[in-house]
């Protein structure tokens, strides 16, 4: 049918609708103005988180000398920091389902934790030269106070985001510490040789302001009028977290110890720094294509697919011969596992959903912990050097990343993927 002239124009159809009281509803995949800057806070909130750690590990030789400690004790301080991580994120996972039902008071509790840390963390530099006792015990109160930005945060993002928006969240989250990731070797280059007290004291305070603006959003509508589901069994995220153990392993292995000595081995040392983030920016760039994946195929399937395609990724990284066809690999290893984590965590955070989203998160997270202490033991106890270790390192990766596959491709097997209630035609 021929229309009039007029209402070709879309200003037209606009008008009709207006002056109609037309309502279009937003449909669950389209993200809100308020959606968006949730998902902007919440990546600055885990860049800012991040990029403190990465100002803590540059400076902690310094201010441990300040102290009067032994440059030895410095791998074993990050261990203690990591097992500290671990069993905040179960203690603080269990207490942020407790409040969850009251958004607004876990958003304070997340909030005044956060202030605790950051004034823990602005103190380092100052407290340093009073001795190792209070250096050391302030550094324990930062590393409590900080974990309450891991489990907990998801936990708010659970409360808040609809279902159908939550795989873009987490991507968000993701991104903004792969974002910290791809800075830290020039962060490190940058702060060598600084004074500490002025990053210490910016880093606390853009954290805080990010986590405050983080927190002073509202919880949503949509998600408020849901009504509460029942989680799945505790004993169906035992093999999920074995898969993410095996997999964080690999990760830690693939990137925190293979991959400088691949790297050198086809480029010169000064390149080094421009190399390292290639693994973050292919994180980065797998980032949105998670909701929709996530969407279509289900949480269970993708991190399934995506943990065994970073397994295949680390496994040709060992065998590269040319720098780029190294670097290529590692952005197309670093997007696999930057899938897989996203899928993993929409995993728990679903199978949690509601009620018990704060304990399997903090499990969760606790894991990862666990999986960089088996990776700093291994330096510090200095395996990487010794046979047979030495030998078997350009491939454990890609066997843990296949491992922990395999265990998702049995939890698939086994009806697990029920899990993902929601996913997309």
């Amino acid at each position: 049918m021929d229309l009039p002239s007029p209402l070709r124009r879309p200003r037209a159809w606009a008008s009709i609708a207006y002056h109609a009281r037309i309502r279009i509803p937003m449909t669950a995949a389209e993200p809100s103005t308020a959606d968006s800057a949730f998902a902007a806070r919440l990546a600055a909130a885990q860049f800012f988180l991040a990029i403190g750690w990465t100002v803590y590990v540059v400076f902690l030789p310094d201010l441990l000398g300040r102290a009067g400690i032994e440059a030895r004790w410095i791998l074993w301080i990050l261990i203690a920091d990591q097992l500290v991580f671990a069993a905040s994120d179960v203690a603080f996972g269990f207490a942020a389902d407790r409040m969850a039902a009251a958004y607004r008071r876990l958003g304070r509790w997340l909030l005044g934790l956060t202030l605790v840390s950051a004034a823990a963390f602005l103190a380092l530099p100052w407290i340093a030269p009073v001795g190792p006792l209070p250096l050391l015990g302030l550094i324990g109160l930062w590393a409590v106070a900080g974990s309450v930005l891991r489990a907990p945060t998801l936990v708010l993002l659970c409360r808040r985001a609809r279902e159908a928006q939550r795989p873009r969240h987490l991507a968000a989250y993701a991104a903004g510490m792969a974002v910290a990731g791809c800075l830290a070797p020039y962060l490190g280059i940058a702060l060598k040789g600084a004074d500490p007290r002025l990053p210490f004291a910016l880093a606390s305070i853009a954290l805080a302001a990010a986590v405050a603006a983080l927190v002073r959003l509202p919880e949503t509508a949509a998600r408020a009028g849901e009504p509460p589901r029942t989680p799945l069994p505790g004993r169906l995220l035992v093999p999920l977290l074995a898969a993410a153990l095996l997999a964080g392993i690999g990760f830690q292995v693939h990137f925190s110890i293979n991959a400088a000595p691949r790297f050198l081995s086809v480029a010169a040392k000064d390149q080094l720094p421009w190399l390292m983030p290639l693994f973050w920016i292919g994180f980065n760039l797998a980032m949105p294509l998670a909701q929709t994946l996530i969407r279509r195929w289900g949480a269970l399937r993708v991190a399934l697919v995506a943990t065994g395609a970073a397994g295949i990724g680390a496994a040709f990284c060992a065998q590269a011969g040319t720098l780029e066809s190294l670097g290529v690999l590692q952005v197309v290893t670093g997007g696999a596992w930057g899938l897989a984590f996203v899928a993993l965590v929409e995993w728990v955070a679903e199978a949690g959903s509601r009620g018990r989203e704060g304990a399997m998160l903090g499990s969760f997270f606790a894991v990862l912990a666990l999986a960089t202490v088996a990776r700093m033991l291994a330096v510090a106890l200095q395996l990487p050097g010794q046979a047979p270790w030495k030998d078997l390192l350009p491939g454990l990766p890609a066997v843990l990343f296949a491992t922990g596959a395999l265990v998702l491709l049995a939890m698939a097997a086994a009806g697990a993927a029920r899990a993902d209630r929601n996913p997309g035609p």
